[in-house]
């Protein structure tokens, strides 16, 4: 059975098999780092971290254009970073790394916590070495209970190969709480976890080469597998399934199915996939990633609900939180931007959220089917700021037909409506070079906020900001 899934409808039904497989405890997902570039405000952070890291103790030469590297992974921005300082080596990459996770406390993802949710899945394996679902998973299912949660977890070394214990194998699907399995190490295990291709290499062929797994491949070949967000290459992906496979050839007549779903998946491995020398590894290739974690979960817990075997987890995080909606009587900000400046929109949406402010951020806001413009606008006309996000782009940008051309516009019309007193428009401008004698009149007698070199916005105009809301509030 070999199927490359494009059409909703066909997810849809794919989607059904999958649950039911769920619910009967025989799936084990495996979790790689395209869920991390869907929340790429989690990992542009870690990486400009990094970065500023490696520039204040490696004095770093060129530092790379982290918005440009698409997916933002760790091993991208490692690539980027050997290719172009002949001074840095994979040891201070590593070393500095460390650094970061040890200093900084990182927030979990939400697409991470919906999967944690999933309480028929009791092994997760994740191929990505930071611990963004290991933070979801104490939270959410073992309570934030750090020394129980810690014998739970299992962590590859490249000269040290973590195998299953015993009863884990045996009883895995009776246990209450889950099994977390780093497949290719975790930060700050040094000095054996993946930070570069090469690293990968190593640990698939040590991996490839070993009879030291023998519980987590029988767990493989006895359930179906769901991998979520896999960015492997052609004939990395083809190596990465056949070490799944466990004795089986893949082209053999196996009875449990290899799900493989993401949004950039290889052309060559759709090929490889659907030919007869694959036997049920099934591809479904989805438009939007975070949508089918969200719809798996809420299909997974209509059918659980059914049962009476679902618990009621609250999802607490201070990340984005795509579903929930603008509560409309709190006073909020509209932050308006070209998508060019997706990355730093969400970093600034992220950093107003943290300090409290409540930020309408259209993009994610949205309901679909909803009228675009008509929305924009009302959101606009109840808005308490509006904060125009002003950059390179959108000077090279602004005599073309844009959303943020319209919203800026709308902005001024109701600025001239309201009480001139009043703050209404903060434009954020991304950098001093940005020429503001280009931007209408009217944005050009406003003070202006200047992002700082993290992009991120200075400490006291956060204040600023703060006070103005908190202003109006008593208003």
């Amino acid at each position: 059975m070999n199927n490359c899934c494009h059409d909703q409808e066909q997810i849809k039904f794919k989607m059904d098999i999958i649950v039911d497989s769920i619910c009967d405890k025989n799936v084990v997902p495996i979790i790689g780092e395209e869920l991390l570039k869907v929340e790429s405000n989690l990992m542009f952070d870690v990486c400009s971290k990094w970065i500023n890291t490696l520039k204040n103790y490696y004095k770093l030469e060129i530092e790379p254009d982290i918005g440009r590297i698409e997916p933002l992974s760790l091993e991208k921005v490692a690539f980027e970073l050997l290719n172009k300082n002949i001074k840095l080596n994979v040891g201070k990459l590593i070393r500095a790394l460390e650094y970061v996770f040890n200093k900084n406390t990182f927030s979990s993802s939400t697409l991470f916590q919906l999967l944690a949710k999933i309480e028929d899945f009791k092994l997760y394996i994740t191929t990505t070495v930071d611990p963004f679902l290991e933070y979801s998973i104490k939270k959410i299912r073992y309570n934030d209970d750090t020394e129980k949660f810690n014998n739970s977890i299992i962590i590859n070394k490249l000269n040290d190969l973590k195998d299953l214990a015993p009863e884990f194998d045996k009883y895995l699907n009776k246990i209450e709480n889950p099994i977390l399995y780093y497949l290719f190490g975790k930060v700050n295990y040094k000095p054996d976890f993946v930070i570069s291709e090469e690293d990968r290499l190593e640990f698939m062929h040590k991996i490839l080469r070993s009879n030291e797994l023998i519980n987590l491949r029988n767990q493989l070949s006895d359930n179906d597998i769901i991998i979520i967000g896999s960015l492997y290459s052609n004939w990395l992906a083809r190596f990465f399934i056949r070490f799944l496979s466990g004795t089986e050839r893949l082209s053999s007549d196996k009875k449990n199915i290899t799900w493989i779903v993401g949004q950039n998946i290889d052309e060559k491995l759709y090929e490889f996939c659907e030919s007869p020398l694959c036997n049920n590894y099934e591809i479904i290739k989805t438009d939007n990633i975070s949508v089918f974690v969200k719809d798996l979960y809420e299909e997974w817990k209509k059918k659980a609900e059914e049962k009476g075997a679902v618990k009621k987890f609250s999802l607490d995080n201070d990340q984005i939180n795509y579903s929930k909606p603008l509560n409309s009587l709190i006073p909020f900000v509209f932050l308006s931007y070209c998508r060019e400046d997706e990355i730093i929109a969400k970093k600034i949406h992220n950093q107003l959220n943290k300090n409290g402010i409540q930020v309408w951020f259209d993009n994610k806001e949205l309901s679909p089917g909803e009228n675009f413009e008509n929305t924009i606008i009302k959101k606009i006309r109840k808005c308490t700021l509006f904060c125009p996000l002003i950059s390179e782009n959108t000077e090279r940008l602004r005599d073309e037909r844009r959303f943020f051309i319209m919203e800026t516009n709308e902005a001024l019309e109701e600025k001239k409506k309201a009480n001139h007193d009043k703050v209404f428009v903060v434009p954020i401008v991304t950098s001093k070079n940005v020429d503001t004698h280009r931007i209408p009149k009217e944005l050009e007698r406003l003070n202006y906020i200047y992002l700082d070199d993290n992009n991120d916005i200075p400490e006291n105009k956060i204040k600023e900001l703060v006070s103005e809301i908190r202003k109006r509030q008593t208003e």
